[in-house]
């Protein structure tokens, strides 16, 4: 065989015989008379190449010159051609494909990657959006860091999980998508989203004339995930997922198809520092975030009610943790709430006795110690908790398995209820079904509390860098084609995180167009003063930091604002949050603008919401007038209209719309006091209201 030519210098014979697979004498043939010099359709089928194109490239000098292969779809023949590569370096070739690039052809070949460039071309493997329309292109990579320190090769063994999925361990492709992230993508399978309604015989059988095998189904929920039945002849299983992810995208019974993701790092800092259950905080105060905020004022107005349910979407959580069990939504039990990938399929509790982190989310948002006591003291200890348990290990975290997860949560709620989601992770780059589940959770009045994301020690920090799901805040300025286009969700918020200073965490995210607003989130490795203390597992408490316990305090304040008023729209809770957040422009000059609308301040929000003055000092209606000055009108809340009723403090068109329908069900009501019945007004508020309201010709509590 001759040596390999200089790169630059491949003749149109060698050019002609590696394209078409054509030995010496053919190729002279071809070259003297064109297609009358071989058997065009003989050389077709033996270079796997259309009879036209073989055609084209014999009648067209220029067109043999500029006409570029994918190595990964080289035949055995074709490769014989190839100038200077020997028999066992073609074996070496097949059975190394397929490439993400020349330089891995180059290793796997020994020939200079110059030559290679004139022969052969990866096309760019391209990832469509069938919702937006956008495309996301990505790139193999061959020996990715996983982030533990150690090199590991592009393709991981991982065990599989229990689902269907077939005897031996599941292969993940690493790939850098065009934002910079990257994913892991179990090799050869598919997610698809289908239309409500359409039947799992037409979704199988779709899936079907695709090649696929399906591995899971939840069709109540309309995804379906599946598998290739048989690996492409050129073994790139990638390639040919978004092959299918495009055809599929075209079937009217489809909504978006994607391939299967997983997640490696997503929940962040665990909390790093035990404290001891009996420990004496002497260095700086253990509740510090709480009272940043402004909590126990807040909650003068309002502890929360049962009708404003935080949905914990996270590693699930320690259910009998002193200060969390008795915040479980009641109904838990009869419930799913398990969405791991390694329990068995009747394992429905969303228990978790390893991973804290989790259980750290939920003790700040609803735990039940009390002020004065050592424990988890959360923001919103009267409103109940559902824990909904994701995969929290490494490469078990299947994103498919989280939107399903979200979409099941969003059926779990009754009438009358309020929910809020809580999700403090990130996932590696865009996710459609997340992204799709949490618009749908939108669209039903959910509120989405997301974390903003964390830098790693010595990562460079630059503002509004990409990250999921926190990217899609809607924010002031966005307009309705953001909307469409980009998807922001209306009612979800990015919260970053705070150091006990006032200023941003060392590790948080930041950027004038990413952050909704601030909470406090501690710094890691500190105690009393410094860290948050959280709920903790196995101990029953330690100290820990990161956006993750930052957003939960916005969880709950969210919350509260459903429990004061449980018709308002969640855009309008998050601008409440904002319109009263604390500014930190002269806490933080460095990254002012980037900090969102400020430091959340609770009790300045519940306030609005209720009607107070500022600087009023109390709870509207919580005393007489002065100077013989005439009191607040009464309405007799057997006589008053829902209008008079909504215009009162504490109340709103949600709640006066009940109580007027309750008095029609029931008949007229004997004290005040039993506005309590109706289920939407709590022993608080008619307290508060008692300057205002009366049941009959005189009021039945005493103005005072």
């Amino acid at each position: 065989m001759p040596t390999s030519p200089e790169p630059g210098h491949l003749t149109l014979k060698q050019r002609l015989r590696v394209a078409l697979a054509l030995g010496e004498a053919e190729a002279e043939a071809a070259l003297r008379a064109g297609t009358a010099g071989v058997d065009a359709e003989a050389v077709a089928a033996r270079a796997g190449v259309a009879r036209r194109e073989v055609e084209r490239l014999l009648g067209s000098r220029t067109a043999l010159e500029r006409y570029r292969m994918n190595p990964n779809r080289l035949t055995r023949e074709q490769l014989r051609q190839l100038p200077g590569l020997s028999e066992e370096r073609v074996d070496t070739v097949l059975a190394r494909r397929p490439y993400g690039s020349l330089a891995e052809l180059e290793a796997a070949t020994g020939l200079p990657q110059a030559l290679l460039e004139e022969l052969f071309e990866l096309p760019p493997l391209v990832l469509r959006d069938a919702v937006t329309g956008r495309s996301r292109k990505l790139t193999l990579l061959p020996g990715a860091s996983l982030g533990r320190g150690q090199p590991e090769p592009s393709e991981l063994e991982v065990a599989p999980s229990p689902e269907a999925r077939g005897a031996g361990a599941q292969r993940v492709t690493v790939v850098r998508d065009s934002e910079g992230f990257q994913r892991y993508l179990v090799s050869g399978s598919i997610e698809v989203w289908c239309r409500h309604g359409t039947p799992s015989a037409v979704v199988e059988a779709l899936l079907e004339q695709q090649g696929l095998r399906i591995t899971d189904r939840r069709p109540l929920v309309g995804y379906y995930r599946a598998e290739l039945r048989e690996p492409p002849e050129d073994q790139d299983r990638l390639r040919a997922v978004l092959e299918r992810i495009d055809t599929l995208g075209r079937a009217p019974e489809i909504l978006f198809a994607e391939p299967e993701q997983l997640g490696l790092d997503d929940f962040g800092p665990e909390p790093t520092r035990r404290a001891s259950d009996f420990e004496e905080a002497t260095v700086g105060s253990r509740s510090w975030n709480l009272e940043a905020i402004e909590l126990e004022g807040g909650h003068a107005l309002t502890r929360g009610t049962p009708k404003a349910v935080l949905l914990v979407v996270d590693s699930g959580l320690r259910l009998d943790h002193p200060d969390l069990s008795a915040a479980l939504l009641p109904a838990w039990r009869e419930l799913d709430l398990n969405f791991d990938t390694g329990v068995p399929p009747e394992e429905t509790s969303p228990e978790e006795r390893v991973i804290a982190h989790g259980t750290g989310v939920a003790g700040i948002a609803v735990g039940r110690a009390p002020f004065s006591h050592l424990g988890a003291r959360g923001m919103a200890p009267g409103c109940p908790v559902l824990p909904i348990k994701i995969s929290g290990a490494p490469l078990t975290q299947s994103y498919g398995l989280r939107a399903v997860a979200l979409r099941e949560a969003l059926e779990y709620l009754q009438p009358g209820q309020r929910g809020v989601i809580n999700l403090s992770w990130s996932t590696s780059g865009e996710h459609l079904g997340i992204r799709e589940a949490l618009v749908e959770a939108s669209r039903r009045g959910f509120a989405i509390v997301t974390s903003a994301g964390n830098y790693r020690p010595g990562e460079t920090q630059l503002p509004d860098a990409p990250h999921y799901p926190s990217g899609y805040a809607f924010h002031p300025g966005d307009t309705e084609e953001d909307v469409a286009e980009r998807r922001k969700i209306k009612g979800l918020c990015s919260v970053a995180a705070l150091n006990a200073s006032g200023g941003k965490a060392s590790y948080s995210y930041f950027g004038a167009r990413s952050i909704t607003l601030c909470a406090p989130g501690g710094e890691p490795g500190g105690g009393a003063g410094t860290a948050l203390f959280l709920a903790s597992t196995p101990e029953n408490y330690a100290y820990g930091a990161g956006t993750s316990f930052a957003a939960p305090h916005v969880s709950g304040a969210l919350a509260l604002l459903f429990s004061l008023e449980p018709g308002l729209e969640a855009q309008r809770a998050i601008d409440i949050l904002r319109e009263t957040a604390t500014p930190l422009e002269g806490r933080d000059p460095a990254h002012a603008g980037m900090l969102g609308a400020g430091q959340l301040n609770i009790r300045a929000a519940l306030e609005s919401l209720a009607g107070v003055p500022v600087g009023g000092g109390g709870a509207a209606g919580s005393g007489g007038t002065s100077g013989g000055e005439p009191g607040p009108a009464l309405f007799d809340i057997n006589t008053a209209t829902a209008e008079e009723l909504a215009a009162l403090p504490l109340m709103g068109p949600w709640t006066a719309a009940r109580i007027v329908a309750w008095r029609g069900a029931h008949g007229p009501f004997s004290s005040i006091q039993e506005l309590t019945l109706t289920g939407v007004v709590d022993a608080w508020t008619v307290r508060q209201l008692k300057p205002w309201l009366t049941a009959g010709a005189s009021p039945s509590l005493p103005h005072t």
